[in-house]
């Protein structure tokens, strides 16, 4: 998933392909050095949001500074790289059959979705992205939050600064632009300032976890 943290009025995301029928095709595209011109291009301000599933092909414009959380995995498939060179003349690897092999042709983009909602005098929570590999819940913050942690818990701020209070009253100070992960058996955990942070935690079962938030009074926008 990608957050949109700041962009100039150029910048684009490239959120998979166009005009692409086949894996054939793509693999003639790709020999053609033609590629780019089946990137389907987004334009992006601050704030937007996209849920990327496996398999699809993407990458990052310039002019965009972003949060990525991604499952935690080291497999990376480049089927084209912007035909770029390191000093000595060298391209990076490409990856292209194993690449081509994992591409999902199929072009379902979903961004600035939000799944459910919570709002109080203190806070405003959004359902940004819910998958069995993590959930990401946006918090626009003036006051205090408890903070819930069935499992370790990454905090990113956004937004101006706070204060994450645990345990017996004691406190970390976290600013825009830092993570704090928050481990599973931190206890008595609240957010407390004016500030906005993305809150990323993996559900034990997606399912009973949506219908426990729309019991605690989570709704669709």
């Amino acid at each position: 998933m990608w957050y949109v943290l700041d962009a100039t009025p150029e910048a684009k995301l490239y959120i998979g392909l166009k005009q692409i029928e086949n894996k054939e095709q793509l693999r003639q595209v790709i020999k053609e050095g033609k590629l780019e011109n089946h990137l389907n291009e987004i334009d992006v301000s601050k704030g937007d949001f996209f849920f990327i599933p496996s398999g699809t092909v993407h990458a990052i414009g310039g002019g965009l500074m972003l949060v990525e959380i991604q499952q935690n995995s080291n497999t990376t498939y480049r089927l084209y790289d912007w035909n770029r060179v390191d000093d000595a003349g060298n391209s990076r690897e490409l990856h292209l059959e194993n690449g081509i092999k994992a591409t999902n042709l199929n072009l379902n983009i979903k961004g600035n979705q939000v799944l459910l909602q919570k709002k109080t005098t203190e806070y405003k929570q959004e359902i940004l992205c819910a998958s069995e590999y993590f959930i990401t819940n946006k918090i626009n913050l003036k006051g205090t939050i408890p903070v819930q942690n069935e499992n370790f818990v990454l905090l990113t701020c956004i937004k101006n600064e706070g204060e994450i209070i645990y345990g017996d009253n004691k406190s970390e100070t976290i600013k825009l632009g830092e993570s704090v992960m928050l481990p599973a058996n931190l206890k008595n955990v609240k957010l407390k300032g004016n500030m906005n942070l993305l809150k990323m935690y993996i559900p034990e079962n997606l399912d009973k976890h949506m219908s426990k938030l729309k019991e605690e009074g989570f709704n669709k926008k």
